[in-house]
């Protein structure tokens, strides 16, 4: 749903860009965690409190989505081509 309407909304010169910047980031926020947890494999259970490694586990797929939802609102705060062409606006619908 999300490439989707990130296609909708972005003008047609960066469409592209916006659609793969997404892929990209969701895939980074699924594979850099998995490289983060090779590490914990080698500490016991009851080193657990002692060590920290767990927390950026957690955190760096919260990082990777506040970094994607920040850009897109950033630069998009309209509506989509088809709302307006649906409304009767067509003038505002940018290409």
């Amino acid at each position: 749903m999300v490439p989707l309407y990130i296609r909708e909304v972005s003008p047609k010169r960066i469409s592209g860009f916006l659609g793969s910047f997404n892929q990209i980031t969701n895939t980074l926020g699924i594979i850099f965690p998995m490289i983060l947890t090779l590490g914990i494999g080698s500490i016991t259970t009851a080193d657990l409190g002692k060590s920290q490694i767990w927390r950026g586990v957690f955190l760096f797929p919260l990082l990777i989505s506040t970094i994607q939802v920040t850009v897109f609102l950033s630069l998009y705060f309209f509506d989509s081509p088809k709302f307006y062409v649906a409304k009767g606006e067509k003038s505002k619908v940018i290409l």
